[in-house]
Protein backbone atom coordinates (compact mmCIF):
# COMPACT_ATOMS: atom_id res chain seq x y z
CA UNK A 1 0.00 0.00 0.00
CA UNK A 2 2.84 2.33 0.91
CA UNK A 3 4.57 1.58 -2.43
CA UNK A 4 1.40 2.37 -4.36
CA UNK A 5 1.08 5.65 -2.53
CA UNK A 6 4.73 6.52 -3.31
CA UNK A 7 4.19 5.77 -6.99
CA UNK A 8 1.04 7.90 -7.02
CA UNK A 9 2.91 10.83 -5.43
CA UNK A 10 5.73 10.54 -7.96
CA UNK A 11 3.33 10.48 -10.92
CA UNK A 12 1.35 13.40 -9.53
CA UNK A 13 4.48 15.48 -8.87
CA UNK A 14 5.82 14.75 -12.35
CA UNK A 15 2.55 15.78 -13.97
CA UNK A 16 2.52 19.06 -12.01
CA UNK A 17 6.12 19.82 -12.97
CA UNK A 18 5.43 18.99 -16.62
CA UNK A 19 2.33 21.19 -16.71
CA UNK A 20 4.35 24.06 -15.24
CA UNK A 21 7.14 23.75 -17.79
CA UNK A 22 7.78 27.04 -19.51
CA UNK A 23 9.77 28.25 -22.48
CA UNK A 24 12.37 25.89 -23.87
CA UNK A 25 11.56 23.37 -21.12
CA UNK A 26 8.53 22.46 -23.24
CA UNK A 27 10.77 21.58 -26.19
CA UNK A 28 12.22 18.11 -26.64
CA UNK A 29 14.97 17.06 -29.01
CA UNK A 30 12.66 14.79 -31.00
CA UNK A 31 10.09 17.48 -31.80
CA UNK A 32 9.66 18.53 -35.39
CA UNK A 33 10.07 22.18 -36.42
CA UNK A 34 6.33 22.78 -36.68
CA UNK A 35 5.68 21.49 -33.18
CA UNK A 36 8.29 23.84 -31.73
CA UNK A 37 7.02 26.74 -33.81
CA UNK A 38 3.47 26.11 -32.57
CA UNK A 39 4.68 26.42 -28.97
CA UNK A 40 6.49 29.68 -29.78
CA UNK A 41 3.42 31.01 -31.59
CA UNK A 42 1.25 30.22 -28.58
CA UNK A 43 3.54 32.31 -26.37
CA UNK A 44 3.40 35.11 -28.90
CA UNK A 45 -0.40 35.10 -28.82
CA UNK A 46 -0.47 35.65 -25.05
CA UNK A 47 2.34 38.26 -25.25
CA UNK A 48 4.96 36.18 -23.47
CA UNK A 49 7.58 37.53 -25.83
CA UNK A 50 10.70 36.34 -24.01
CA UNK A 51 9.49 32.75 -23.93
CA UNK A 52 8.42 33.03 -27.57
CA UNK A 53 11.86 34.24 -28.61
CA UNK A 54 13.62 31.48 -26.71
CA UNK A 55 11.47 28.76 -28.26
CA UNK A 56 11.86 30.18 -31.78
CA UNK A 57 15.62 29.98 -31.24
CA UNK A 58 15.21 26.26 -30.56
CA UNK A 59 13.91 25.83 -34.11
CA UNK A 60 17.15 27.32 -35.37
CA UNK A 61 19.24 25.17 -33.01
CA UNK A 62 17.61 21.91 -34.06
CA UNK A 63 16.84 22.69 -37.71
CA UNK A 64 19.45 25.23 -38.72
CA UNK A 65 19.45 26.46 -42.36
CA UNK A 66 15.91 25.18 -42.90
CA UNK A 67 12.97 27.29 -44.09
CA UNK A 68 11.51 26.90 -40.61
CA UNK A 69 14.71 28.29 -39.08
CA UNK A 70 14.61 31.27 -41.43
CA UNK A 71 11.10 32.20 -40.30
CA UNK A 72 11.84 31.40 -36.65
CA UNK A 73 14.92 33.63 -36.48
CA UNK A 74 13.03 36.70 -37.69
CA UNK A 75 10.19 35.92 -35.29
CA UNK A 76 12.70 35.47 -32.48
CA UNK A 77 14.32 38.82 -33.26
CA UNK A 78 10.98 40.59 -33.19
CA UNK A 79 9.88 38.85 -30.00
CA UNK A 80 13.12 39.64 -28.18
CA UNK A 81 12.95 43.27 -29.32
CA UNK A 82 9.42 43.58 -27.97
CA UNK A 83 10.48 42.02 -24.66
CA UNK A 84 13.36 44.49 -24.39
CA UNK A 85 16.06 41.82 -24.62
CA UNK A 86 18.23 43.75 -27.07
CA UNK A 87 21.21 41.45 -26.80
CA UNK A 88 19.21 38.38 -27.83
CA UNK A 89 17.44 40.35 -30.54
CA UNK A 90 20.78 41.28 -32.08
CA UNK A 91 22.04 37.72 -31.71
CA UNK A 92 19.01 36.27 -33.53
CA UNK A 93 19.09 38.94 -36.25
CA UNK A 94 22.82 38.48 -36.82
CA UNK A 95 22.34 34.72 -37.06
CA UNK A 96 19.64 35.34 -39.67
CA UNK A 97 21.96 37.55 -41.73
CA UNK A 98 24.73 35.00 -41.44
CA UNK A 99 22.58 32.07 -42.60
CA UNK A 100 20.16 33.82 -44.98
CA UNK A 101 21.93 36.91 -46.39
CA UNK A 102 19.93 36.83 -49.65
CA UNK A 103 16.54 36.65 -47.97
CA UNK A 104 13.95 39.35 -48.62
CA UNK A 105 13.74 39.72 -44.85
CA UNK A 106 17.43 40.57 -44.49
CA UNK A 107 16.73 44.35 -44.42
CA UNK A 108 14.30 43.80 -41.54
CA UNK A 109 16.92 41.85 -39.59
CA UNK A 110 19.48 44.58 -40.20
CA UNK A 111 17.00 47.25 -39.13
CA UNK A 112 16.20 45.41 -35.90
CA UNK A 113 19.90 45.34 -35.00
CA UNK A 114 20.19 49.09 -35.53
CA UNK A 115 16.91 49.72 -33.72
CA UNK A 116 18.16 47.89 -30.64
CA UNK A 117 21.18 50.18 -30.45
CA UNK A 118 19.04 53.22 -31.23
CA UNK A 119 16.63 52.53 -28.38
CA UNK A 120 19.56 52.30 -25.96
CA UNK A 121 20.88 55.77 -26.79
CA UNK A 122 21.20 57.78 -23.54
CA UNK A 123 21.07 61.55 -23.15
CA UNK A 124 23.95 63.56 -24.61
CA UNK A 125 25.76 63.79 -21.26
CA UNK A 126 26.53 60.05 -21.29
CA UNK A 127 28.53 57.65 -23.44
CA UNK A 128 27.19 57.68 -27.00
CA UNK A 129 28.49 54.26 -28.00
CA UNK A 130 24.96 52.98 -28.74
CA UNK A 131 24.40 55.98 -31.03
CA UNK A 132 27.62 55.20 -32.91
CA UNK A 133 26.67 51.54 -33.25
CA UNK A 134 23.20 52.52 -34.48
CA UNK A 135 24.80 54.90 -36.96
CA UNK A 136 26.98 52.10 -38.32
CA UNK A 137 24.12 49.62 -38.64
CA UNK A 138 21.77 52.11 -40.32
CA UNK A 139 24.51 53.23 -42.70
CA UNK A 140 25.12 49.63 -43.77
CA UNK A 141 21.38 49.06 -44.19
CA UNK A 142 20.97 52.14 -46.39
CA UNK A 143 23.97 51.17 -48.52
CA UNK A 144 23.19 47.45 -48.83
CA UNK A 145 19.40 47.66 -49.21
CA UNK A 146 18.66 51.13 -50.67
CA UNK A 147 15.33 50.04 -52.19
CA UNK A 148 14.04 48.47 -49.00
CA UNK A 149 11.14 49.99 -47.07
CA UNK A 150 13.39 49.82 -44.03
CA UNK A 151 15.94 52.13 -45.66
CA UNK A 152 13.68 55.18 -45.26
CA UNK A 153 13.08 54.33 -41.60
CA UNK A 154 16.81 53.85 -41.14
CA UNK A 155 17.50 57.31 -42.58
CA UNK A 156 15.28 58.92 -39.95
CA UNK A 157 16.97 57.03 -37.15
CA UNK A 158 20.36 57.76 -38.73
CA UNK A 159 19.77 61.51 -38.52
CA UNK A 160 18.62 61.28 -34.92
CA UNK A 161 21.66 59.20 -33.97
CA UNK A 162 23.92 61.70 -35.69
CA UNK A 163 22.33 64.53 -33.72
CA UNK A 164 22.98 62.68 -30.46
CA UNK A 165 26.68 62.29 -31.25
CA UNK A 166 26.97 65.95 -32.27
CA UNK A 167 25.31 66.97 -29.02
CA UNK A 168 27.82 65.03 -26.98
CA UNK A 169 30.75 66.56 -28.88
CA UNK A 170 29.36 69.98 -28.04
CA UNK A 171 28.91 69.07 -24.38
CA UNK A 172 32.50 67.83 -24.16
CA UNK A 173 33.66 71.10 -25.70
CA UNK A 174 31.77 73.09 -23.07
CA UNK A 175 33.27 70.91 -20.36
CA UNK A 176 36.76 71.77 -21.63
CA UNK A 177 35.85 75.46 -21.62
CA UNK A 178 34.88 75.24 -17.95
CA UNK A 179 38.29 73.71 -17.29
CA UNK A 180 39.96 76.53 -19.24
CA UNK A 181 41.20 74.05 -21.83
CA UNK A 182 40.23 76.32 -24.70
CA UNK A 183 42.20 74.60 -27.46
CA UNK A 184 40.64 71.24 -26.60
CA UNK A 185 37.21 72.88 -26.65
CA UNK A 186 37.90 74.41 -30.07
CA UNK A 187 38.80 70.96 -31.38
CA UNK A 188 35.42 69.57 -30.28
CA UNK A 189 33.46 72.55 -31.59
CA UNK A 190 35.22 72.28 -34.94
CA UNK A 191 34.19 68.63 -35.21
CA UNK A 192 30.57 69.67 -34.64
CA UNK A 193 30.44 72.37 -37.33
CA UNK A 194 32.45 70.41 -39.91
CA UNK A 195 31.36 66.79 -39.39
CA UNK A 196 27.82 67.32 -38.16
CA UNK A 197 26.75 70.31 -40.22
CA UNK A 198 23.39 68.67 -40.99
CA UNK A 199 22.38 68.64 -37.33
CA UNK A 200 20.81 71.38 -35.25
CA UNK A 201 23.99 71.66 -33.17
CA UNK A 202 25.96 73.39 -35.89
CA UNK A 203 24.28 76.68 -34.98
CA UNK A 204 25.53 76.63 -31.40
CA UNK A 205 28.86 75.25 -32.63
CA UNK A 206 29.50 78.44 -34.64
CA UNK A 207 28.73 80.53 -31.58
CA UNK A 208 30.97 78.45 -29.31
CA UNK A 209 33.88 78.83 -31.74
CA UNK A 210 33.33 82.59 -31.83
CA UNK A 211 33.26 82.59 -28.03
CA UNK A 212 36.42 80.48 -27.68
CA UNK A 213 38.49 82.45 -30.19
CA UNK A 214 37.34 85.71 -28.62
CA UNK A 215 38.53 84.43 -25.25
CA UNK A 216 41.92 83.70 -26.79
CA UNK A 217 42.10 87.18 -28.29
CA UNK A 218 42.09 85.86 -31.87
CA UNK A 219 39.77 88.42 -33.44
CA UNK A 220 40.11 87.29 -37.05
CA UNK A 221 39.11 83.71 -36.25
CA UNK A 222 36.32 84.78 -33.90
CA UNK A 223 34.80 87.12 -36.51
CA UNK A 224 35.03 84.35 -39.11
CA UNK A 225 32.69 82.13 -37.10
CA UNK A 226 30.44 85.02 -36.14
CA UNK A 227 30.06 85.70 -39.86
CA UNK A 228 29.18 82.05 -40.50
CA UNK A 229 26.60 82.17 -37.72
CA UNK A 230 24.97 85.29 -39.20
CA UNK A 231 25.00 83.90 -42.72
CA UNK A 232 23.67 80.44 -41.91
CA UNK A 233 21.34 81.38 -39.06
CA UNK A 234 20.35 85.05 -39.42
CA UNK A 235 17.58 84.73 -36.80
CA UNK A 236 19.65 82.77 -34.30
CA UNK A 237 19.22 83.61 -30.64
CA UNK A 238 22.97 83.00 -30.29
CA UNK A 239 23.60 86.25 -32.15
CA UNK A 240 22.30 88.17 -29.13
CA UNK A 241 24.79 86.31 -26.93
CA UNK A 242 27.53 87.08 -29.43
CA UNK A 243 26.75 90.81 -29.36
CA UNK A 244 26.92 90.77 -25.57
CA UNK A 245 30.39 89.21 -25.78
CA UNK A 246 31.51 91.75 -28.36
CA UNK A 247 30.28 94.71 -26.29
CA UNK A 248 31.95 93.27 -23.20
Amino acid sequence: MRNRFSVFCFVFAYSVISSCAQGIDRVSEDMDAKGITDIADSYLEVKKYQYAGEVYMEVDRLYRYSDSARTALIQASRAFHTSGDYEMCRLAANRFLEDFPESKQAPQAKYLIGLCYYEQIPDISRDQRPAKEALREFTELIEEYPESNYASQAKEKFNESLTQIAGQELEIGKYYMKKNQVLAAIGRYTVVVENYSMTSYQEEGFFRLFEAFTLMGLKQESMLYLGKLKQSYPNSSWLIEAENIKSF
